[in-house]
């Protein structure tokens, strides 16, 4: 497959992702709370953060490399992560609705604010990998192999501090612990993600057969378990069923994303954008409340869709007239 078709069917994919996180944030900011929504939040939340660490390993085990420079990255994700953390702490204080040393506590131990944890995780996911990778390639090599042994290694590590996180009250001590724990949570999806990169030919020739298994697994297992999780804060009612559900939901968007025409632009061009959408559309940022206080006129089912069409729209937008040409300007 030329890189012209994966980055497309890659970018269908993380748009697609992103519309799912807008969505799910209106159902909670909207507090829609009967049944057939609280349902829908779970699926959302059950594979929606997953799928952006599988897509970024799906990159790598395209590119058949793991490896990354540190400079480059914290460019790209780190100061990033430290500007809109400090945006939001100054909304925050304007707003005076939380406390601003928990607000900067957290974002010092990277525990992050929602949803800019997000960046800081990738960035220490992405080192993690980058140095695991140098370090055991002499001696393990078999990239497959390698990436299983990390995926075992971490599930562990990821299952014990689950433990520790749950009964540990202070957040103090808790923050820094939920920032390790994500990494090793996140290093499961990401390497996940570069194993169907390294089989990126067998996922595309038999996607029919990929989506019918992933997508009955997802909708059945998630569907019996009705597992509730967040990422941000580590709380899960099962972590392995996360795992399973992060990955089988995400495996059968990109299969649907394998059988979707070539051409939708709007689409590609969203998931393109899909970092500066995450950004910007959460609270303390004022643009997914707007849209909310302007869809509740409807008060019917298509208001949620409408309210996330309209954020997207918006923050999509500012990507576009200033978020993408300041970035390209200063190399970021």
């Amino acid at each position: 497959m030329n890189k012209k078709a994966r980055i497309i069917e890659l970018d269908y994919l993380k748009g697609i992702g992103i519309f799912l996180v807008v969505l799910g944030h209106t159902i909670l900011l909207q507090n829609a709370l009967s049944t057939k929504y609280v349902i829908l939040a779970r699926f959302i939340y059950s594979f929606h953060m997953p799928l952006f660490f599988i897509a970024s390993g799906i990159i790598s085990g395209l590119q058949r490399n793991l490896q990354c420079n540190i400079v480059k990255t914290a460019k790209k994700l780190l100061i990033p992560y430290f500007f809109w953390s400090f945006v939001y702490i100054i909304l925050f204080a304007i707003q005076n609705k939380v406390s601003l040393l928990e607000r900067v506590y957290a974002t010092i131990t990277c525990r992050g604010i929602a949803p800019l944890w997000f960046l800081a995780t990738l960035f220490a996911t992405k080192i993690f990998l980058s140095e695991y990778e140098k370090r055991t390639e002499n001696f393990i090599t078999s990239k497959v192999k390698r990436q299983i042994l990390l995926i075992l290694i971490c599930l562990v590590l990821a299952l014990a501090l689950k433990v520790l996180v749950k009964n540990i009250q202070s957040p103090i001590i808790c923050y820094p612990i939920i920032s390790v724990a994500r990494v090793f949570l996140a290093t499961i999806f990401k390497s996940m993600g570069y194993l169907i990169g390294l089989n990126w030919k067998r996922i595309c020739q038999y996607k029919k057969a990929f989506f019918t298994i992933s997508g009955l697994c997802f909708f059945i297992v998630q569907g019996i378990t009705q597992n509730t999780v967040n990422m941000h804060t580590y709380t899960f009612d099962s972590l392995v069923i996360f795992i399973i559900t992060g990955l089988t939901g995400t495996l059968f968007l990109l299969e649907t994303c394998l059988m979707l025409p070539r051409n939708i632009k709007v689409l590609s061009e969203i998931g393109k954008s899909s970092m500066d959408i995450m950004i910007l559309h959460y609270p303390p940022m004022p643009i997914l409340k707007g849209c909310i206080i302007v869809g509740t006129l409807l008060k019917n089912d298509v208001a949620i869709v409408l309210i996330t069409i309209m954020a997207l729209f918006i923050t999509f937008e500012i990507h576009k007239l200033f978020l993408e040409p300041i970035r390209k300007k200063y190399l970021l």
